[in-house]
């Protein structure tokens, strides 16, 4: 019997039956130590948002220059002005950049806190990982003495 975890919101009790359901003989996020609820303060639509090359750079001239404005921005870029809104669009549904309306203008600044505490969540992450990896190492070497 299959349980599939709901898509509309996380309850970690479902995500366990799940788990124990459909892995079994899979080391228990408990047994690792972390704590899975930390892991979800990390938005996927950050790395999506990030996934393109020109918002990258846009993301590292807003770093550079503090505040620019699509025509600043489109300058810097092979791309239409629409495509350059469109991908700092993008970039503000992530919360990776905020805007201020000055006259008839709209100035960009990246939101750096929240993007500094999505790299953190992210280490957080990648650190859970190697803390498993090292876990199922130790049971291995067990193993292997016996």
């Amino acid at each position: 019997m299959l349980i599939k975890p709901e898509t509309t919101s996380f309850d970690p009790k479902k995500k366990e039956a799940y788990d124990s359901v459909n892995q079994p003989g899979k080391i228990k996020v408990e047994e690792s130590g972390f704590d899975s609820r930390n892991i979800f303060l990390f938005k996927t639509t950050v790395l999506r948002a990030l996934s393109d090359e020109t918002r990258q750079g846009i993301v590292v001239l807003l770093g550079k220059y503090k505040s620019l404005c699509v025509n600043d921005l489109a300058g810097h870029f092979k791309v239409s002005r629409p495509t350059v809104s469109h991908h700092l669009q993008v970039l503000k549904q992530a919360r990776i950049v905020k805007s201020n309306k000055i006259g008839k203008e709209i100035f960009y600044m990246l939101n750096i806190h929240y993007l500094r505490r999505s790299v953190k969540s992210l280490s957080k992450i990648i650190d859970s990982i190697d803390d498993v990896e090292n876990i199922q190492r130790s049971v291995d070497q067990i193993k292997e003495k016996k």
